[in-house]
């Protein structure tokens, strides 16, 4: 079992400096997006090329980007380079292919895509990346793996709410297909799922997710209404009556996402709890004997020295083969927390 390793996300204030930090204290990978000032200037940042919508948390400049591949090439680790949105209009297409061209003359190790459209666009232009398919583009199965396949795609980036058991069923059936395998192990584990979701997380002081949004049942009306609704008898045959029984399940429901929100479990967090946020520490040796060669730490926008601690604590557990759930827990510090396991990305490892 080779050792696995951690993909750690960058920005444009990290220095050369830095990157020897980060890379001496375990990234082995880095990513990144890039949002140049051309595009800024007609979209802003929240029609994002890499769903991530300041200017704090990517590059604005190819020249500067163009420096830190170098530093991290010199060093002997990969970089990648994240167009990883959802969807892009007709109107960006000359500018995304050109920041496709721009990338390429880089000697990027892999971009990163989601939208399906791009991976055709980028085979149509016969640029020769190693493609990296995200994980909102939804590879739950092998089949959605051996799709990927056929657009170019050679690392397959799990989704968030995947389970270790499903995949290790796609590894199986797709690794003598040559693939490479990167799952979620820190950071940002949406409460929903990412595959497919069209929200900004530009807007507001707060990703969308952790909102405490307000919740109430609806009657709802059924779609093939053909009856004469200007009676009230008539009406309420057609209403769809909410049951008692449903009420305390649906205050249940609403009471677990509301640990989710920032008003929840977020409200009680210790300053270590807000470094280390969501893990899937107890997973990594499973995640390992499984076959997935590479850890995402999701931490573009997040201060050097988060950063340099959770690396601290992912390599912990890396570099020991025998760590278990105990082992992770007590690194974790916060046993409570665990137990309810709202901030596992594997709760089926603890």
């Amino acid at each position: 079992m080779s050792e696995i390793e951690i993909a750690l996300g960058i920005e444009e204030r990290t220095t050369e400096g830095d990157i020897e930090k980060l890379a001496q204290a375990g990234a082995g990978e880095f990513f990144c997006g890039i949002v140049p000032q051309e595009w800024a200037k007609i979209y802003g940042y929240s029609p994002s090329l890499n769903k991530r919508y300041s200017p704090g948390q990517q590059f604005t400049s190819f020249e500067k980007l163009d420096k830190i591949i170098k530093k991290i090439h010199s060093l002997g680790k990969k970089v990648f380079i994240t167009f990883n949105s959802h969807s892009y209009t007709k109107e960006q297409l000359p500018y995304l292919e050109r920041y496709l061209h721009q990338t390429r003359q880089l000697n990027v190790d892999a971009i990163i895509v989601t939208n399906m459209a791009l991976l055709l666009v980028i085979k149509e232009l016969k640029l020769d990346f190693n493609i990296h398919i995200g994980g909102d583009a939804g590879s739950y199965s092998a089949r959605a793996a051996l799709f990927f396949k056929k657009l170019g795609v050679t690392r397959i980036k799990f989704p968030r709410d995947i389970s270790i058991n499903e995949m290790k069923s796609v590894i199986e059936r797709t690794k003598s297909y040559g693939f490479e395998y990167e799952a979620f192990i820190a950071e940002q584990r949406c409460p929903f799922s990412g595959v497919g979701c069209r929200n900004s997380h530009g807007l507001g002081c707060k990703d969308f997710c952790y909102m405490s949004w307000g919740k109430n049942p609806f009657y709802r009306l059924p779609a093939d209404l053909t009856a004469d609704i200007d009676k009230k008898s008539d009406f309420e045959k057609l209403m769809q009556r909410i049951p008692l029984s449903f009420l305390p399940k649906w205050k249940h429901n609403s009471s677990q996402y509301d640990m989710w929100t920032i008003a929840g479990l977020f409200s009680s967090f210790s300053n270590r709890d807000h470094a280390i946020r969501e893990c899937g520490l107890c997973a990594i040796n499973k995640l390992a004997a499984i076959g997935v060669n590479s850890l995402k730490y999701v931490s573009r926008g997040k201060a050097l020295k988060s950063k340099l601690f959770m690396l601290n604590i992912l390599k912990k557990v890396v570099n020991n083969p025998k760590a278990d759930t105990e082992y992770c827990k007590n690194i974790r510090d916060n046993p409570e927390l665990c137990e309810l396991g709202y901030m596992c990305y594997y709760p089926e490892a603890r």
